[in-house]
């Protein structure tokens, strides 16, 4: 349902916990309870009121986030964007603060706050000196555009980011709403959020837009597609023509049923030089930040091609990490981030996933296919072989590696390779990743995560072959070089170690052509 933001509500109860419930009193001083005013824009800048939890400690430190789940740094600014901090206690009798850090301020006799008020400014005018991540930052300009960002507007006490959020958000007018939220009607003005803890609110950004969304149904979902253009070059609709057919063929491969009721697309074209292009998943959202004057030389595809890949790549995100994950994931440390050993199986499978559904639902040739795993194959040699995936993966936060995280996705996406075609072999081809991740999302999902630990146990479990216990300790937990030769030979491909690339044998077996037509157009 698509609607003009002149009089609206937006009641959402989500569900990532055991369930929740409506609480009828707004400001139980269980929870924080937020208002902001979105019509009421200054300067690019917004008030924000919290009637925070009842505290019981002599000074609490109130902080924002230095991460998010979707963005793998510990460099997040929004605490830079924060200002007229103050806070009170019943009477309206000012508390002492102290800023101690970006993102974190100290506030004395904590036992008394009764209210917290502060201003939170946007990101554009200052993106090239503070913007980390622009897809998960506040932009502000209420003639025509609101990227809303819950991690850069609502901060927390530390140690309380696992109580319930209740937040108001008084909407602009003339602007038109894209998100996720579910369980939306017209009324008064007003979007109504309630989450069970600050990793739910974190998860559903808004856009606020002058541009009428466009909403299609695929299989058991409704997309909803929401565009702003600075220059009005790029409009929603042919937005929504570009990702259709990407989710069509993910609804298709993983056989007509998708894992969400609703999934929103909220994209911000910007115009001018092209410095940044980010996108972040959520749940049932994503949200990217994309340049308006499209340099195809520069950025390596068309726009077409990057609105079509970003969609897979970002949806399929709901698979993995969103339903398949660690601990270190369901229970994130926005302040203090620890990263799960597993990114190789987050961002490989996805990438992968990306690449193999194309081909699968006939959107590409396998000649295209493979041309992309050579281009896989030729940018894993930039990187190091002395550091395996896990160790790459679980240094994501610090110094050490930072500049071998790429390859997560690189020998992550040969890794999943490798293993699909490892699975069709010894199962006949009647089992592979597909069914891997929908086993795995049963026994997981949403709310319930692995040991870092036992997860290559879970995979051979689940798989019943006990011998990738092997493979994953040798190419993920290790570094032995990959058998691509030896893979690729039993789908009909050679591989040259000369220029670490793949073509077709001409004259492959029937085996070959057998397990490859099952590896790549299984159903």
């Amino acid at each position: 349902m698509n609607w003009k933001i002149f009089s609206i509500i937006s009641y959402v109860i989500l569900l990532f916990g055991n369930g929740c419930s409506v609480k009828k009193d707004i400001y139980d001083r269980s929870g924080y309870s937020y208002t902001v005013d979105l019509s009421d824009i200054t300067g690019d800048q917004i008030h924000v009121e919290l009637i925070p939890p009842k505290i019981n400690k002599d000074s609490i430190e109130f902080v924002f986030p230095v991460s998010e789940l979707a963005y793998y740094n510990d460099d997040l600014n929004h605490g830079k964007l924060i200002s007229n901090l103050k806070v009170y206690d019943a009477q309206r009798h000012p508390l002492k603060t102290k800023q101690i850090a970006d993102n974190r301020w100290v506030i004395y006799e904590a036992n008394r706050i009764e209210k917290l008020e502060y201003t939170v400014d946007d990101i554009w005018e200052v993106r090239d000196s503070l913007s980390s991540w622009l897809s998960s930052e506040n932009i502000f300009n209420k003639e025509s555009v609101i990227q809303f960002s819950p991690n850069a507007t609502f901060g927390y006490f530390d140690g309380f980011d696992r109580i319930t959020f209740e937040v108001v958000i008084k909407v602009p007018e003339d602007l038109y709403l894209v998100s996720g939220l579910l369980n939306t009607e017209a009324s008064d003005k007003s979007v109504k959020i309630h989450a069970t803890n600050y990793m739910e609110l974190s998860d559903y950004p808004l856009l606020f837009t002058n541009q009428k969304p466009v909403q299609f149904k695929v299989s058991n979902a409704v997309m909803e597609v929401g565009v702003y253009s600075e220059q009005g070059k790029i409009e929603t609709e042919w937005v929504a023509n570009q990702i259709k057919p990407a989710i069509e063929a993910i609804s298709a491969y993983f056989n007509g049923e998708l894992p969400v009721e609703k999934y929103a697309f909220m994209i911000y074209f910007y115009s001018g030089n092209i410095f940044a292009a980010t996108a972040s998943e959520h749940n049932t959202s994503s949200i990217w930040v994309q340049p308006e004057d499209w340099d195809d030389s520069m950025l390596g595809s068309s726009m077409s091609e990057m609105i079509n890949n970003t969609a897979l790549h970002e949806f399929l995100h709901i698979y993995a990490p969103l339903n398949i994950h660690s601990e270190e994931k369901l229970q994130f440390d926005f302040d203090q981030p620890q990263m799960s050993k597993h990114l190789w199986f987050y961002e490989g499978t996805t990438t992968y996933l990306q690449e193999l559904i194309k081909v699968n639902q006939n959107l590409v040739s396998e000649e295209y296919f493979i041309t992309r795993i050579n281009e896989i194959i030729q940018e894993m040699q930039e990187y190091r072989t002395d550091v395996s995936l896990t160790e790459i993966s679980k240094e994501t936060y610090g110094d050490q590696l930072g500049d071998q995280f790429d390859n997560v996705e690189l020998r992550g996406f040969l890794v999943n390779m490798i293993l699909d075609i490892k699975l069709r072999e010894k199962s006949n081809g009647l089992y592979g990743l597909k069914n891997l991740i929908i086993d795995l999302c049963n026994k997981f999902g949403r709310n319930k995560s692995f040991k870092d630990d036992a997860f290559f146990s879970e995979i051979s479990e689940i798989t019943q072959f006990p011998e990738l216990l092997d493979f994953l300790d040798n190419y993920v937990d290790g570094t032995d070089s990959l058998p691509l030769e030896e893979t690729f030979k039993k789908v009909g491909y050679e591989y040259n170690t000369t220029t670490n690339s793949i073509t077709k044998i001409s004259k492959p077996t029937d085996k070959q052509e057998t397990l490859k037509n099952i590896w790549l157009h299984h159903r």
